[in-house]
């Protein structure tokens, strides 16, 4: 009946076109009344008009359907995956802290300031210079100022080095719980 493949704009132009038909249809029903016009005429447009309903509910019907799996889908996505970065803080809680303290240190070395550390600490989360700016509330100007004294202190040349001067070794380190052989 209707093609799988129509956009949203072009089901919500489908839809206020029958819209505007069916509000026809119930002012040309009223006069019609009014003049004495056949019943059997009115059984028409009104069912006209019931069938025009019928289409926008299958019109968006069949476009919402997919949308709610989708997001049914999404949430529990979302969900299993919270569940999972929950799991791993749990399990790196008893490190974290030494960890954090090791990276301030290595920045004291550096030389940085409270902001260069603040901005160096954001961009090892992984955060852009525009939502850095936006966290401490000073311009992307700064930001990128800031970003660039970071790596010229640090000699590194840049986030990608900044990242895998602090993980690379956590990830060659032996596990300290892990027994020997």
């Amino acid at each position: 009946m209707f093609d799988e493949n129509h956009t949203g704009r072009q089901n919500w132009i489908l839809t206020e076109l029958l819209m505007i038909i069916i509000v026809l249809l119930i002012f040309d029903s009223w006069y019609d009344f009014k003049a004495g016009v056949d019943t059997a005429h009115l059984v028409m447009e009104f069912t006209c008009g019931i069938l025009g309903l019928l289409a926008i509910f299958i019109i968006w019907h069949r476009r919402i359907v997919p949308l709610e799996g989708a997001l049914r889908s999404t949430e529990k996505d979302r969900r299993a995956l919270e569940k999972e970065l929950e799991g791993f803080r749990k399990s790196i809680a008893p490190y974290a802290a030494n960890i954090r303290q090791e990276v301030e240190r290595q920045f004291s070395t550096w030389n940085l300031t409270a902001a260069e550390k603040e901005t160096a600490f954001l961009l090892l989360k992984g955060l852009s210079l525009k939502d850095i700016a936006q966290v401490r509330g000073v311009s992307e100007k700064t930001v990128k100022q800031h970003n660039l004294t970071i790596y010229q202190k640090s000699g590194l040349a840049g986030r990608a080095e900044l990242s895998a001067f602090f993980l690379q070794d956590l990830l060659t380190m032996p596990d300290p719980e892990a027994k020997s052989g």
